[in-house]
């Protein structure tokens, strides 16, 4: 059966993913017709977890998907924008994600090195900028002079 997602790409680092739990208020009473109609007889409670591969049950039941070492929003069902999204999250779930992403680091024996080759790749692309950014001065240098 063909899979709906990639899984080497949603698979060997961690994601934080948020649901949402609604449940009656104590004071309302369900026996009421339409008392579910009120958004405020509900309790909105967020339940985050944090794993290190994003399964189909995953994608299906989840409100927003983090992937946190990319700092990416992978699903996201409010009506906010990705990266505002990604900030509230991870802001807000940062003792968590502090402690899920040390025990992870700890326990993967691959880890270390892809963080290394992360930070490697990065490294290149900022110098990379700042030299088109150096030959960028240096031309505008030799045409005002």
């Amino acid at each position: 059966m063909k899979k709906p997602y990639n899984e080497k790409y949603l698979s060997k680092r961690p994601f934080l993913i948020i649901s949402t739990r609604y449940t009656p208020v104590a004071s309302v009473k369900t026996s009421v017709k339409a008392w579910g109609a009120n958004r405020d007889n509900w309790n909105r409670t967020e339940v985050p977890v944090i794993v290190d591969r994003v399964t189909a049950k995953h994608l299906t039941e989840a409100d927003v998907i983090v992937d946190i070492m990319e700092q990416k929003c992978i699903k996201n069902r409010d009506g906010n924008g990705h990266d505002d999204i990604v900030r509230l999250y991870l802001n807000k779930y940062a003792n968590d994600i502090t402690g899920a992403v040390a025990t992870w680091t700890k326990n993967s024996p691959d880890v270390r090195e892809w963080i290394k080759a992360q930070a490697d790749e990065r490294a290149h692309e900022m110098i990379a900028g700042i030299a088109a950014d150096a030959s960028i001065i240096e031309y505008k240098d030799e045409n005002i002079g």
